[in-house]
C-alpha cells in the first residue's frame, strides 16, 4: 500500500494474490480503479512508491523496477537492478534515491539478509545498505524525515 502525497486521496496497491493475472493498481478518492498494471517481472508484486511523476513497481524475486505514468499507468521505462531482490513491500523512492528494504539475493555489501535497506542511485547503480538492527522488512516508509520499517506486525 502507498498513498500518493500529490493527491492526499489516492493509493496505490500490490496486489500480492496466487492467481493471475498479478496486479499493482491506482485506486481515486471513491475507491474506483484508476489503471491496473498486470506484474511483468518477479513474481508477486511488492513493492510501489510514488514521486511527482511516475510509480515505481518492484516485485518480490524480480531484477527490475518498472516505471509507470502515475496517471496512466501507462509502461515508460525500467531500472536494472544488480540482482534480484525478495522484498515484501519495502520499496521507496526519495531524495532522488532508491531505497530497497529487503533480501538482495548475492549483491550489495550485506546481501541474502533480510534486515538491510539498499541505496540506489535513479539509474539503478549500487550505494550502500544500512542495517535495520534485525529488523526483517516487510514494509517500509518515508515521511520526508524519517525512514520508517516494519517487521509484519504492529510494531514500527
Amino acid at each position: 500500500l502507498c498513498m500518493d502525497t500529490d493527491s492526499e486521496t489516492d493509493y496505490y496497491t500490490a496486489n500480492w494474490i496466487s492467481s493471475n493475472p498479478r496486479t499493482y493498481t491506482r485506486i481515486d478518492e471513491n475507491g474506483h480503479k484508476v489503471w491496473t498494471y498486470n506484474n511483468a517481472n518477479g513474481s508477486y508484486p511488492s513493492g510501489i512508491s510514488t514521486d511527482a511523476n511516475f510509480a515505481y513497481l518492484l516485485a518480490y524475486g524480480g531484477n527490475r523496477i518498472d516505471v509507470v505514468n502515475k496517471n496512466t499507468g501507462v509502461f515508460v521505462t525500467s531500472i536494472t537492478l544488480p540482482g534480484t531482490v525478495e522484498i515484501y513491500g519495502g520499496l521507496v523512492i526519495a531524495n532522488e534515491h532508491i531505497y530497497i528494504g529487503g533480501n538482495a539475493r548475492n549483491w550489495s555489501t550485506n546481501p541474502n539478509n533480510p534486515a538491510f535497506i539498499h541505496q540506489l542511485d535513479m539509474d539503478g547503480t549500487y550505494i550502500n545498505s544500512t542495517s535495520t538492527n534485525g529488523v526483517k522488512i516487510y514494509s517500509m516508509a518515508f515521511d520526508g524525515e524519517t525512514m520508517w520499517v516494519s517487521q509484519n506486525s504492529n510494531t514500527i
